[in-house]
């Protein structure tokens, strides 16, 4: 349990490395709760998070990248994320990631794998899986054309709420013998969705409640990232050399990361993502 009552504690978890935290606090940026709405620092927050293997952050970076929120849109990086998620047990992930596939977003088409994790995805209940992996088996896209399987999601998918559904059941019912169509109902009225993750799916408490921690610090004020000087200064320095970090607002974000971590490649520097005195001297040299 967070205490609510310390100055910060949200952050300081955070900032020393609580992957439930470092979610919290990405998830508060990306809310816009107690802090305003920022979708660069929460996609830091959630890229912390994801590289200590939380599927839940990974999954919500998947987002922004995907979207281009807070990050310069990037298929490919939302594809990753997602991937990763999907394979750690988030379901959303799943879903999303079989879309990437079925549209061919930033990826070749590819129906095998849209169908893969579309059935995934609806074995552990989510409606719309359901419905889009029934499609794959009506008309053998990816899968082999399956119309009892078909019958059996969209049965599954119309119990589930999904209102168009029902209608493409009743129209595969009358393309089945009536033995057939016997099984197949069968076989809808005794599924059950398989058991999630709880982690992977955004349950943290066993890794720390902080749903009730604060951002700001006892006496109210936000306890937002302060704007650092020196990371002003390496952003435009960075900028005077052609590179990306977003607007010298003195604020660590991943564009700058990603910029600062470019340069020091560049540079024959040791790749650090951040700012210190040897970073400054060089950019300033490079500059000259």
């Amino acid at each position: 349990q967070a205490p609510t009552g310390t100055r910060n504690a949200l952050r300081s978890a955070a900032a020393a490395g609580n992957p439930a935290a470092q979610y919290e606090v990405g998830l508060r940026y990306a809310r816009g709760g107690g802090v305003p709405q920022d979708y660069g620092q929460a996609a830091y927050w959630f890229e912390l998070a994801g590289k200590q293997n939380l599927a839940i952050a990974q999954y919500r970076l998947a987002t922004l990248f995907e979207k281009g929120r807070g990050v310069p849109q990037d298929m490919e990086k939302a594809r990753s994320w997602y991937e990763s998620a999907a394979q750690a047990g988030n379901v959303k992930a799943m879903h999303n990631l079989a879309v990437i596939y079925a549209e061919g977003k930033g990826v070749p088409q590819d129906f095998a794998k849209a169908g893969q994790w579309f059935l995934a995805a609806a074995d552990h209940g989510l409606a719309d899986s359901q419905y889009n992996v029934a499609v794959l088996f009506e008309r053998g896209l990816g899968v082999s054309e399956d119309l009892p399987e078909a019958f059996k999601w969209f049965s599954v998918a119309a119990a589930n709420g999904d209102e168009g559904a029902a209608a493409r059941r009743d129209a595969i019912a009358e393309q089945m013998d009536a033995n057939t169509l016997v099984d197949a109902k069968l076989a809808a009225q005794t599924w059950a969705p398989k058991r999630g993750d709880p982690i992977a799916n955004g349950n943290l408490t066993s890794l720390g409640n902080w749903s009730n921690a604060s951002l700001t610090s006892s006496g109210g004020a936000s306890s937002a990232p302060q704007a650092s000087a020196e990371i002003a200064k390496a952003q435009r320095l960075l900028r005077d050399l052609g590179y990306q970090p977003g607007p010298a607002d003195g604020l660590m974000g991943p564009r700058t990361r990603d910029a600062i971590s470019d340069f020091q490649r560049t540079a024959g520097l040791g790749v650090t993502g951040a700012v210190d005195a040897q970073l400054l001297n060089t950019l300033e040299a490079y500059v000259r």
